[in-house]
């Protein structure tokens, strides 16, 4: 019997619609349809077929009002499935206990012989006679049918009893039917994951089975007879059925169930055929001609039926048929994948079933499957255990989202929506169970690379199926509206035994490694975990962490057989970086002399001299004398080469090992022929300075001459040009220092100042290294030869490479340091002339300022040049170069001025801020000039400086005449009066549309209002229209009351003393004040003259040069 497909169930389904557990009775009324009923198999699992399997029966399902007859019929199908209730996950489910193996080292296969020419490849259905998916998806040697169907002429009366009514006669007429209707409900059905009521889908009623009796009790003798003939159709071993009632179950199908018997009582309907599919497979059985004594699909009428399970009962899988040819394939293809190197085959094996299970059918496992899914996995769990492999079923999930093709959004069209452009694509392998239905784990690890798949294009055909649920938006105007699309199929899932612990934690070794430290002692689970993570460590899926905690466990188990593996497995040069040298001492007083050859290898094998020597000291008073010292001359023989942080290590081992000749004859050659040149600096420094190598005289000056040409090679090997720091250069002076040898200083000073002349330096090393040099060099206490030429160098190399572009502040004072160093009055002048070309801004002429005046007692200059001459030419030159509109930028400057003493400077700025160029706009005069009063009046004020001082007085009456000449203007005349007649207007017209009502109201207008402060003219349209437009007549007054009152404002913030503004404006004041609409105060009598106390501090001298 071939698998089946996907099933459906129509509308028309309810007979061949199983609920799970007992079937209840269920009645349909009367309909009018000519449609025949499509009799399917349902979306739920059918169970494994059984030996020992009992017949559960349900009750009636009443659909047809039956005359009368002698003969009944029955059906047989694939059991039906129930609804899902949603995504929802079992609570509290486990994980699968893993059977432990017998030793670390064995394989946990069995014993079985080779198999002769393996399957290559174990996937793949093309390649070998042998390969899995071809195995499965071939012939199984079943010749059953996957439905069962008789009329019986002769047959025991049920004498069919239901509690609220009594007994029913046959054949049922309309008034019982409807009766049993009466005490009846409506029945439900699947609906894709849902169990749904739907009258006008399914009319259909049922009856709890516990109110169904059969009186007859030749009824039963009966029915065992047909279950017999049910299951050898069927293809199955010959089973001993009962019947007995048990109550109704709408949401989970009884655990066991493999198929519904329906058996039809006499009726009389009219209607068409009743369908049956399963997969590919289907068949039409028609006898509506026989209504009386058959059954057909309903399309007038009643009928009756009851439903039966049939159930196993046994805890062991139904036996097939003999497929012995599968079977000796399949076990060829299993050996080969269990006998080949596993690099070599996949990990697991994930095969599409045919049919579609809900995740509640899921949780039944091997017993919820149905057809041929059922036959192949019964096969394939048999052969699976007896050849050492697991297996279990799982879901593949898959969410398409993209763009639905929904007509545009046109809401008169039938067709369903399709996905007009996939945006993404996802699929995953969930809720993964053993067969006997315990949880595994939650998600499964699966590449999309078809190496696992069987078939290959898994997800393809999962998408090409019916989707098990979608979301759509429909058209949003401007674009189509999104759909989203779920499909769900189940998968059958195969691995290795040996490989369960993967299958349970994936690549997650915390857990197990959790289980591990709370055993004391090891079992059989411990051991498969155990293996579990030594797989992990030899693939590098499992790092630091479980090496670490496998080797705790070692130590805790006292397993030196566990202790070594895990050590076997890992990169020698890594070990001592992996694992704690405590750690490492335990074991060696866990485990004594077993240990000994893996610890000496780790001392071989690792990377670092700290690392090797660590260990030996950590363990030396765990080990024998005799090893430890082998060991300690092999390493010190065999040095690893040398890092930073290791020069203190060598010198010690120098000491220990007997000195300056120990040095010259073991240490130092390995330095030399390993170590990085950069060595060499600190070990010199080291050696130095380590007194018990200078005892005497002539081990004193072997360590200066060792010493001298450590620092010379390391010198003259080394790139300077290549750093990208100060940092190096400045070891290699520091270290020549320490040691006495400033002839070799002078060394590195000479190569860095051969850079800084060649054309070929990039400007990024000067700035970088070069410049951030000179400072640390030139803040040394003692003198470094050179110096002075490379600062030198690097002055003239530094300002040759600027153009157009400033230095960094950081290099500004660095450059300065240099100059100071040299004492080359000629580099100032030059420095300062190259800087005043370059386009710097108020911040960076802040900083110069700063830099230079810092320095004004190491600073000379040849031509008499004083610092404060210097900072005078860079505010100039600030001023100078600047184009002055904002406020921001003015005031910038003009503080710049005040800070650094440059109060002459201003002379030059304030012209600039008045310039015709700027002055014309109106806008410059009240957003720039005029807000720019009291700015510098608070700078003024604190600094103790009187406002009618020359240069502000003159910027303040330059500021006041600006506003009033080009803002205020002349004084408007007072159009009150005209203002007080438009009050006159009495007229209180709502509408004035239309040539009458435009008169009137051109009459008001001229009457009262004239043509000063409006004008007007005529709409020329039907019916006519009137224009008017008020002039700036009535404005303009109020407009200069308010900007003569900014003014005063103004005038106000700089003085409130009328002698002060006379002494600002000199004999411009009268004027100004008429100008402002004031009359000018007369100048009372001077005040007496009062003696004024200066702080000397802030006196200005405006005369030097």
């Amino acid at each position: 019997m071939d698998p089946p497909l996907d099933e459906k169930k129509s509308p028309d389904s309810e007979m061949a619609d199983a609920t799970p557990g007992p079937v209840p009775v269920q009645l349909t009324s009367p309909v009018a349809s000519s449609e025949p009923e499509k009799m399917m198999a349902q979306d739920d699992p059918l169970g494994p077929i059984v030996e020992d399997a009992q017949l559960e029966h349900g009750s009636g399902i009443a659909e047809h009002p039956q005359t009368g007859g002698k003969s009944q019929t029955i059906w047989n199908t694939i059991a039906d499935g129930d609804a899902d209730e949603g995504f929802q996950d079992e609570e509290g489910n486990a994980a699968a206990h893993l059977q432990p193996e017998v030793d670390w080292d064995a394989s946990g296969d069995g014993m079985e012989e080779l198999v002769d020419a393996p399957s290559t490849d174990i996937r793949h259905p093309y390649t070998t006679q042998g390969a899995f998916e071809s195995v499965l998806n071939g012939p199984l040697e079943f010749e059953g049918s996957f439905y069962f169907h008789k009329t019986y002429t002769e047959f025991p009366n049920p004498v069919l009893r239901l509690d609220s009514l009594g007994h029913i006669g046959l054949p049922l007429s309309t008034r019982e039917a409807k009766q049993i209707i009466s005490n009846s409900i409506l029945a439900p059905f699947g609906q894709g994951e849902r169990t749904v009521v739907d009258k006008n889908v399914r009319d259909t009623w049922e009856m709890d089975a516990s109110k169904v009796h059969f009186d007859n009790p030749a009824w039963k003798p009966f029915m065992n007879q047909v279950s017999q003939q049910v299951c050898l159709k069927l293809g199955l071993a010959a089973a001993q059925v009962s019947t007995f009632p048990s109550a109704p179950r709408h949401l989970k199908k009884r655990r066991g169930m493999f198929a519904t018997i329906v058996v039809v009582l006499p009726s009389a309907f009219q209607g068409g055929a009743a369908h049956l599919s399963h997969g590919s497979l289907s068949t039409v059985i028609d006898s509506s001609s026989q209504s009386l004594t058959n059954l057909s699909i309903l399309a007038c009428g009643y009928r009756v039926a009851l439903a039966f399970n049939l159930i196993q009962t046994a805890n062991s899988l139904p036996k097939l048929p003999q497929t012995n040819d599968f079977l000796t394939r399949f076990r060829h293809v299993l050996l080969s994948w269990k006998q080949q190197p596993e690099s070599d085959v996949p990990d697991k094996l994930i095969y599409l079933l045919q049919h579609k299970y809900s995740l509640a059918s899921l949780r039944g496992a091997g017993n919820s499957l149905k057809g041929a899914d059922a036959y192949k996995v019964a096969l394939v769990e048999s052969l699976a255990k007896e050849l050492e492999f697991d297996v279990g079923l799982a879901n593949v999930e898959c969410h398409v989202t993209g763009y639905g093709d929904d007509h545009f959004g046109q809401e008169d069209s039938d067709e369903e929506v399709g996905m007009a452009e996939v945006e993404s694509q996802t699929m995953s392998i969930r809720k993964l169970v053993a067969l006997n239905g315990h949880h595994i784990r939650d998600e499964v690890e699966c590449e999309e690379d078809d190496s696992e798949f069987c078939p290959e294009n898994l997800r393809e055909v999962v998408e090409g199926g019916d989707p098990m649920r979608e979301s759509t938006k429909g058209y949003q105007g401007n674009g189509a509206g999104s759909l989203e699309l779920w499909y769900r199929r189940t998968v059958l899932v195969i691995w290795l035994h040996r490989h369960n612990a993967e299958m349970v934690y994936g690549n997650n070794p915390s857990p197990v490694l959790t289980i591990l430290a709370s055993r004391e002692e090891p079992d059989e689970e411990c051991r498969l975990l155990v293996k579990f993570l030594l797989r992990g460590i030899e693939s590098g899926r499992f790092g630091t962490k479980t090496i670490k905690g496998l080797c705790k466990t070692a130590c805790r188990w006292k397993n030196l057989t566990l202790y070594l593996k895990t050590l076997g497995l890992c990169d020698g040069t890594k070990i001592l970086d992996s694992l704690p040298t405590p750690l490492i001492a335990n074991a060696v007083e866990v485990f004594g002399q077993g240990v000994q050859d893996m610890t000496a290898k780790m001392l071989a094998d690792a990377s670092t001299n700290t690392a090797r020597f660590g260990l030996l000291d950590a363990i030396a008073e765990k080990m024998d004398s005799d090893w430890l010292a082998r060991q300690r001359h092999e390493l010190t023989r065999t040095l690893k080469k040398p890092i930073r942080g290791e020069e203190g290590l060598l010198v010690k081992l120098s000491v220990e090992g007997g000195g300056v000749p120990f040095l010259q004859t073991t240490i130092l050659p390995q330095v030399l022929s390993t170590a990085d040149v950069t060595f060499f600096i600190g070990f010199s420094q080291l050696l130095a300075i380590e007194q018990p190598l200078l005892r005497t005289e002539e081990h004193a000056l072997a360590i200066q001459a060792i010493v001298g040409d450590l620092l010379k090679l390391a010198i003259e090997n080394t790139d300077f040009s290549s750093s990208g720091s100060p940092a190096l250069a400045y070891s290699f002076i520091e270290a020549c220092i320490k040691c006495s040898r400033a002839d070799l200083a002078e060394l590195v000073i000479d190569k860095l100042t051969g850079l800084c002349v060649l054309p070929t330096t990039p400007p990024i090393w000067m700035t970088n290294v070069l410049m951030p040099l000179i400072p640390q060099l030139t803040a040394s206490e003692r003198p470094i030869p050179g110096l002075v030429k490379l600062c030198r160098a690097a002055v003239k190399n530094r300002m040759g490479q600027l153009g157009n572009t400033p230095p960094t502040d950081r290099e500004v004072s660095a450059i300065l340091d240099a100059i100071v160093e040299t004492k080359d009055g000629a580099l100032l002048p030059q420095f300062v002339k190259q800087m005043l070309l370059l386009p710097l801004d108020e911040a960076r002429c802040r900083s110069l300022i700063q830099h230079f005046r810092s320095r004004e007692e190491t600073l000379t200059c040849d031509d008499g040049l004083s610092i404060t001459n210097i900072c005078t030419q860079v505010v100039q030159n600030l001023v100078q170069r600047t184009h002055y509109q904002s406020l921001s930028l003015i005031f910038g400057h003009f503080q710049l001025c005040l800070s650094t003493n440059n109060v002459p400077v201003l002379s030059q700025l304030f012209p600039r801020i008045f310039s015709p160029v700027v002055t014309n706009k109106r806008t410059y005069i009240t957003d720039t000039l005029l807000p720019l009063v009291p700015k510098i009046r608070g700078e003024l004020a604190g600094r103790n400086l009187h406002p009618a001082s020359e240069p502000f007085g003159g910027a303040f009456k330059r500021i006041f005449e600006l506003y009033a000449s080009k803002v205020l203007g002349p004084k408007t005349s007072d159009h009150g009066s005209l203002v007080e007649n438009v009050k006159k207007l009495s007229c209180s017209c709502t509408q004035s549309i239309g040539a009458p009502q435009r008169k009137h109201v051109e009459k008001n207008l001229a009457q009262f209002c004239g043509y000063r402060i409006a004008n007007w003219s005529t709409i020329k349209s039907n019916p006519q229209g009137l224009q008017v437009n008020k002039s700036d007549l009535l404005y303009s007054s109020i407009v200069w009351t308010m900007q003569q009152t900014t003014l005063k404002e103004a005038l106000g913030v700089v003085s409130r003393d009328q002698g002060t503004l006379r002494e600002i404006f000199g004999e411009d004041y009268g004027n100004f004040m008429k100008a402002l609409g004031e009359e000018p105060v007369e100048a009372g009598p001077p005040p007496a003259k009062k003696r004024r106390v200066t702080d000397p501090a802030d006196i200005i001298d405006l005369c030097s040069p």
